[in-house]
């Protein structure tokens, strides 16, 4: 489509606001889910095994080989752990997404670039279980970003996914075996991010949006 206007980018934005990613975007990362289980990605959830109140934040990395503007991404989680309802909240959900580069020293979460909570977010069950206990629902959240994001290629950053502020429900990050290995979180009791060492990373997908200036 070719815009004639000076519009175009906003044209853009507001069509963009109204749909999940689309079939046909060239995708920038794909990390499928392994379903074998994911961390806590919850700002506010009652821990399983010590009944405490908690918060953890998990953030998977990522780099592309060259430069492109990000506008959707998806990923795949669950709910739940142990003795938890492993089912949807009842209401109202609220997702944030925030996107970091990476710090020049140890390479972790650094500089937010990009934050943004969307509302009961598309959420489909996939038809699939994760097999962490019986009847475990996994499920797909898509959501475009209000803005593009533009990202440098050969440059690190970190997605992060949390569900906010639902005490009641703990959502779950699914993992991936792709990408680099392990992930970085923090939570209730640390002040800094920490590196997790694990097989692989987080299960999401990021897709790519034209660059508005050649829209």
């Amino acid at each position: 489509m070719r815009f004639e206007t000076p519009r175009c980018v906003s044209a853009l934005l507001a069509a963009l606001a109204f749909c999940a990613p689309a079939a046909g975007q060239l995708v920038l990362v794909d990390h499928p889910p392994h379903n074998s289980g994911g961390p806590a990605a919850d700002t506010l959830f009652i821990n399983s095994m010590t009944g405490q109140q908690m918060s953890q934040q998990v953030a998977d990395d990522f780099t592309l080989p060259s430069d492109a503007w990000a506008g959707s991404l998806s990923w795949h989680g669950f709910y739940g752990g142990f003795q938890q309802d492993h089912q949807p909240p009842a209401g109202d959900e609220t997702m944030r997404v925030r996107f970091y580069e990476a710090r020049s020293g140890d390479g972790l979460p650094g500089d937010v670039i990009y934050e943004e909570s969307f509302l009961n977010p598309s959420r489909t069950w996939t038809g699939r279980n994760v097999l962490v206990a019986l009847n475990v629902p996994e499920f797909l959240f898509e959501v475009t970003l209000s803005s593009p994001i533009p990202l440098r290629g050969g440059q690190r950053y970190w997605l992060e996914v949390v569900q906010a502020g639902i005490l009641s429900s703990t959502f779950r990050w699914e993992y991936s075996l792709a990408g680099e290995a392990g992930f970085s979180a923090v939570y209730t009791g640390l002040s800094d991010w920490l590196f997790i060492n694990s097989t692989g990373g987080l299960a999401f997908r990021l897709y790519e949006v034209p660059e508005p200036a050649t829209c």
